[in-house]
């Protein structure tokens, strides 16, 4: 099963997508947390990230005041995560080959697109149209 996010705008009826990030599955969404907080809150889950890490990964959503919080969280997280070597566990389990200058690049969207980028950009549309960041 896979995880999708999206920024849907239904204020008028209508359920307009703005955004979206296919991250790919669960289990995938579950390994880039546990870096978070390895790598990022010192294997304190939730320290330095709350709004991503102590949310549930299933149905639900993202308020805009929440994507606020969390962009700020993924530029900490791009930032660590940039700083570090590869994993190349991590490419080997999402099936994705080539040369990685960091942690950061090791995660992708389902399109090869990083990861951390995709959602940094979600949230932002999220929150400066007001809308809520939903699970699906």
């Amino acid at each position: 099963m896979s995880l999708y996010l999206c920024a849907m705008d239904c204020r008028d009826g209508s359920d307009r997508e703005l955004d979206g990030v296919e991250v790919g599955s669960y289990g995938y969404f579950g390994t880039f947390r546990e870096c978070v907080c390895r790598y990022v809150e010192d294997g304190q889950w939730g320290s330095r990230c709350p709004v991503l890490m102590r949310h549930s990964d299933c149905d639900g959503t993202f308020t805009p005041e929440e994507c606020r919080a969390l962009t700020d969280e993924l530029a900490l997280i791009y930032r660590t995560f940039s700083a570090l070597p590869p994993d190349s566990a991590i490419t080997e389990k999402q099936g994705r080959e080539g040369d990685f200058a960091n942690l950061c690049e090791c995660f992708g969207d389902i399109d090869g697109v990083s990861l951390i980028e995709r959602l940094y950009g979600l949230c932002q549309c999220a929150a400066e149209a007001g809308v809520p960041v939903y699970f699906q």
